[in-house]
């Protein structure tokens, strides 16, 4: 498309046909468009991505992307015939179908980027946003906060790896089998095929003011209230130095 855009200004490749041959096709044209764009209306293929696991997904967004691809293509002919009709300007008609063949490549660019993260074991930031609402429901009651929080995807398994905060008062096993709990339930609420690993951390007695635990024999300031975690909290590496206000 790109050669054939490029030679015809010049004089080279296939010459202009008349437009008089071609008059239904804008209208066929039009008409396919119509029926490629149907699926994608109304956020469709949006909704059926967010239920789909990783694997799925790139399939899916894929099929979509080419549905979409077939439909520039299909604007860009039409346009490049209309602009040749209402101008004369034969040149539009190539520079059209350059514009069109460089979407395609963008396009095309974008979803193998997208294929090879996964086999790259790229940071998967729709899991992460996916793993932190799941994690705010179970906040409280012994989970005090997350941070160092990561989410990386390979095919169809999701590896998520966190550090959880937890009364440093509690013993090993206790706080073991809470963080063994807490990951089977996320994995479960988030449905897809993998593992969460938790890391426990003291509290350092500097997340008081946050902490609903009610028998904290070693509390030095009242709790106050939970606040609610946000991804840039979550992804910290580090536990903060100062108590939290």
């Amino acid at each position: 498309m790109m050669r054939s855009g490029a030679n015809r200004p010049r004089g080279r490749g296939v010459a202009f046909r008349p437009l008089e041959h071609r008059v239904l096709a804008p209208e066929r044209r039009t008409v396919a468009c119509r029926r490629r764009l149907a699926p994608c209306r109304f956020g469709r293929i949006d909704r059926a991505v967010q239920r789909r696991d990783p694997a799925v997904r790139v399939r899916l967004v894929a099929d979509g992307r080419h549905v979409l691809a077939d439909v520039w293509t299909s604007v860009g002919v039409v346009t490049g015939l209309g602009l040749v009709h209402l101008t004369g300007r034969a040149w539009l008609d190539p520079l059209v179908a350059l514009l069109v063949a460089l979407s395609l490549m963008w396009t095309g660019f974008r979803l193998v980027r997208h294929a090879a993260g996964g086999l790259l074991d790229e940071e998967d930031p729709m899991l992460l946003n996916r793993v932190l609402a799941a994690l705010q429901r179970y906040v409280g009651g012994g989970v005090i906060r997350v941070h160092h929080l990561r989410a990386i995807r390979s095919g169809r398994f999701q590896h998520v790896e966190a550090h959880l905060v937890v009364p440093e008062f509690w013993s090993v096993e206790r706080a073991h089998d809470l963080s063994e709990e807490v990951a089977a339930r996320i994995m479960r609420d988030l449905g897809v095929e993998g593992e969460m690993v938790f890391h426990t951390d003291p509290c350092h007695r500097i997340y008081c003011a946050v902490c609903d635990l009610e028998e904290c024999p070693i509390r030095r300031e009242p709790f106050r209230e939970a606040t609610p975690l946000t991804l840039e909290e979550a992804v910290q590496p580090d536990m903060p130095r100062e108590a939290l206000s």
